[in-house]
């Protein structure tokens, strides 16, 4: 048995369960490492010399420590990044902009559709990135490119990173991203009576003018986080 106690072990229950041992911890401890290999092949090259090295092996040490191990450390570090990106942690330390949207997910009494979410656990990591980005390797790159937008926003200190004005998605939000997780579930295809495959029409066909579904999932499942003004009212 361990030492946990029964207090310990239901506060442990009561929150999201830590997961470790991702594909991101893992880029982590590779770039780690490669980086180290890195400085020892330099640094150890650079004190054998060729005097207690042949050319070719000097050579070679020096392809593999500058080139080669080089390419595939920024390799692990870039997915260690991306990978790193899509946390609640990391779109929470932009505070002035984001504290009231991550801060409204994790309250137990906002009944929020990202609050919702939250509670429910219907998305167990990754929260934010899971509902912002489309699925699909384009989806990630198109998430990621806003990304670097909302960096220029935050460097020059504008209105909306510093939580000052009101933030709006960049185009109208895509049912496929609710569809996704949604669709095929037993609770959306009897709730409400069925009444969303009798509108199943309108959720998945697309207004030829706007290319958006006729009938928004936010339509009748708004708000997914508090607007600015309410948010302040609260305070």
């Amino acid at each position: 048995m361990s030492g946990i106690t029964d207090e310990i072990a239901q506060r442990m229950l009561e929150q999201p369960f830590p997961r470790s041992g991702d594909f991101a911890e893992l880029g982590a401890v590779v770039t780690t490492a490669l980086a180290i290999a890195v400085l020892v092949l330099v640094i150890g090259g650079a004190l054998l010399g060729e005097r207690r090295l042949s050319p070719t092996a000097a050579s070679a040490l020096g392809v593999l420590g500058l080139c080669v191990l080089p390419v595939f450390m920024m390799l692990f570090g870039a997915y260690t990044t991306v990978e790193g990106s899509k946390s609640v942690e990391f779109c929470h330390s932009c505070h002035s902009a984001m504290n009231l949207y991550v801060s409204d997910m994790e309250d137990p009494a906002s009944a929020s559709l990202a609050a919702v979410h939250y509670k429910q656990r219907w998305i167990t990591q990754h929260e934010c990135y899971r509902c912002h980005a489309d699925y699909g390797v384009w989806g990630s790159a198109d998430a990621k490119l806003r990304g670097f937008a909302h960096l220029y926003h935050w460097l020059i200190a504008s209105k909306t990173a510093l939580g000052e004005e009101q933030i709006h998605t960049y185009r109208r939000y895509r049912n496929q991203i609710c569809l996704d997780c949604h669709a095929g579930g037993a609770d959306f295809l009897t709730s409400g009576r069925g009444v969303h495959l009798m509108i199943a029409r309108n959720l998945v066909e697309r207004d030829p003018d706007t290319g958006a579904e006729v009938t928004s999932c936010m339509t009748c499942h708004a708000p997914a986080h508090p607007s600015l003004e309410s948010w302040r009212s609260r305070g």
